[in-house]
């Protein structure tokens, strides 16, 4: 099993590698350009136009001096971010081992290195491929026992996440239930939370000294300016509804102001958000049918002509357009099923993750922000998969076959209906 294991996670090095080199040239797209932009910059962590966390600045300075300024400071940020992706898959198989053996393992790893999205995703900059591999390693870590070493590199970890994306603090609280039942309880707590609250504290200091905003990151401000814009929108509109639309008008918005006062607009935004219950609420309906919906993000705005792939032949971008329709409902559908059927309650290791998608469905949510979800997604569809359909296929009782017969059907009928939401438009 072990073998076999191994050849997956070299296989899924081998696809990312084929699918670095296939796509051809690339063009950076929207925080893409910023994060080059930032680079390049005498100040990378100025905001442009938003103070953001410090990693993916970082990075993207890092690799400009590495290339010594050359355009070959994109490629290394690219290499950098589709090696991790890889990692990921590596992550995830030994996370699947330590929590429910090999079979679920392998299982696991295949399903994650046969996501379409995570192939292409990992080949732009965005930060939810690097959050992904942080989930992941959580899981290896929260299979270890309880001792104050692992909470202080679970605490570790989840201070780095917090440094690639600000709402990545929503996993402290979830990690914290997690520990709750062990006799380390506090002295965990305080390993847990005390590298983020010193990272928050020293970023809030950098940024009152440097630019007047006594905060570590204002992407939050504007994500709620966005959230209160789409909102506004009457509920008579014609759907689908744009996301570009909000992020457009808070954005217009947003340059107009000084830097110190864009988080006041933010917390007036969360409050006639949290004044305008309905609109909040159609918001919330429209994200969470996002996440679990049909690839927008990969087909509206990289593979379109003229747009992140020159050099892609117009028959491949169908081919990979039909391949993302239907590949992540497809994954829902059938842990959906599987897990309605077998009354699955979420394992201990999913609430981090769990937390993350909340947070991401109140507020703001691209299908580009599940890439992240997915190791976590895929431990728990394999889970399913080699407790419940294995399992079933293995017996052949009076009714068995039209449980599998029902069971399949679901997932189909589904992955199906998932696949024809179209309840976020990137255009």
């Amino acid at each position: 099993m072990f073998v076999t294991l191994a050849a997956v996670v070299i296989l899924g090095l081998a696809l990312q590698v084929a699918t670095l080199n296939g796509l051809g040239q690339r063009r950076p797209i929207g925080d893409e350009e910023e994060y080059l932009s930032r680079g390049r910059a005498a100040d990378p962590h100025a905001p442009q136009p938003f103070l953001r966390p410090p990693v993916m600045p970082w990075l993207a300075r890092a690799a400009h001096r590495a290339s010594s300024g050359s355009h070959q400071a994109e490629t290394r940020l690219r290499q950098f971010v589709a090696f991790i992706s890889w990692l990921t898959i590596a992550l995830t198989a030994i996370a699947g081992w330590l929590q429910h053996g090999p079979g679920v393992a392998l299982l696991a790893a295949t399903l994650l290195l046969a996501q379409p999205e995570r192939l292409l995703l990992a080949n732009h900059l965005w930060p939810e491929t690097l959050l992904g591999a942080i989930l992941a390693a959580l899981v290896v870590l929260q299979s270890q026992p309880t001792c104050s070493g692992t909470a202080l590199a679970i605490g570790l970890l989840a201070a780095l996440g917090s440094a690639i994306r600000i709402d990545f603090l929503i996993i402290l609280p979830c990690l914290l239930l997690v520990h709750a039942a062990s006799g380390l309880f506090w002295q965990a707590a305080v390993l847990l939370a005390a590298p983020s609250v010193l990272l928050l504290i020293g970023l809030a200091m950098r940024n009152l000294r440097r630019y007047g905003v006594a905060l570590p990151d204002t992407t939050w401000a504007f994500n709620l300016m966005a959230a209160h814009c789409e909102a506004q929108r009457s509920p008579s509109a014609p759907p689908p509804p744009s996301i570009e639309r909000p992020i457009a008008e808070a954005l217009e918005r947003w340059r107009q102001l000084p830097p110190p006062a864009t988080p006041r607009e933010g917390w007036t935004a969360l409050m006639a958000l949290l004044g305008s219950p309905m609109g909040l609420g159609r918001g919330i309906v429209r994200r969470l049918l996002t996440l679990v919906g049909p690839d927008t993000f990969i087909r509206e705005k990289l593979l379109p002509r003229g747009a992140a792939y020159p050099e892609l032949t117009d028959a491949a971008r169908r081919r990979w357009s039909m391949v993302l329709r239907f590949s992540l409902p497809a994954l829902f559908a059938v842990t959906l099923t599987l897990g309605v059927y077998s009354q699955y309650l979420p394992a201990r290791y999913a609430w981090p993750t769990l937390g993350l998608m909340l947070v991401t469905v109140l507020f703001h949510a691209r299908t580009r922000n599940r890439v992240a979800f997915l190791p976590v997604l895929s431990l728990v569809a394999a889970q399913l998969i080699h407790q419940h359909a294995w399992d079933l296929a293995s017996r052949f009782e009076s009714g068995t076959l039209a449980t599998i017969s029902g069971l399949a059907l679901t997932a189909v009928a589904l992955t199906v209906a998932l696949s024809r939401i179209r309840c976020s438009r990137e255009l």
